[in-house]
């Protein structure tokens, strides 16, 4: 019933991102009677970086920091009105995420020097493995996660499929109920991922 924004890298680095789509989810609670929402079950849903995002938003439920080595982030923020309201999902349903940008291929951003991954974390990956890791989805996996769904073409030419893979797998680790499609030939956005 919602499709959120959030804030683009040109904008602010992550976990800037993160605490939006945080800020929607309680902005949904706190309105439950003004707009009759039924916030029993509150799903999340988002193709490519979209799906990346989803896929922290569940990931990271309950947390309220992400570390890894000397790298702290806030995972939550305080955005918004409603910020005594959970910010966590029931489930989310994943279009051709990137996942773990750590070990995917970084995209050169045509729009300025470096990559799209490296703008969004405010620093390249070259020596930065930390700032990188913290916004990666695998890395948060935990067995109180909220059931996800994941749709990855076998011929995604943008987000290898490895992606899903690798965040199905630490799921599936951590015993979250979880399903992995691989929509055969289907590439980043086609026609074939949303065809049945």
């Amino acid at each position: 019933v919602l499709t959120p924004n959030h804030r683009s890298a040109s904008d602010a680095i992550y976990p800037a991102q993160l605490h939006d789509l945080k800020a929607v989810v309680r902005f949904v609670r706190g309105n439950a009677a003004k707009y009759k929402f039924d916030t029993s079950f509150v799903a999340m849903s988002g193709f490519s970086s979209g799906g990346h995002l989803s896929s922290l938003t569940a990931t990271t439920c309950g947390m309220t920091e992400g570390k890894s080595g000397s790298v702290t982030v806030d995972l939550v923020g305080d955005l918004g009105e409603f910020t005594s309201f959970s910010s966590c999902i029931d489930a989310a349903t994943l279009w051709s995420p990137p996942t773990d940008i750590y070990t995917m291929n970084p995209i050169n951003n045509f729009m300025g020097s470096g990559t799209y991954e490296g703008a969004f974390i405010g620093a390249e990956r070259e020596g930065n493995k930390d700032k990188w890791m913290v916004a990666s989805s695998p890395y948060y996996a935990s067995e109180d996660d909220p059931p996800i769904i994941i749709f990855h073409g076998t011929s995604d030419q943008i987000v290898n499929i490895e992606q899903s893979k690798e965040l199905y797998d630490s799921l599936m680790n951590h015993n979250v109920v979880t399903e992995f499609v691989k929509v055969t030939g289907g590439t980043h956005g086609g026609n074939e991922m949303y065809v049945s």
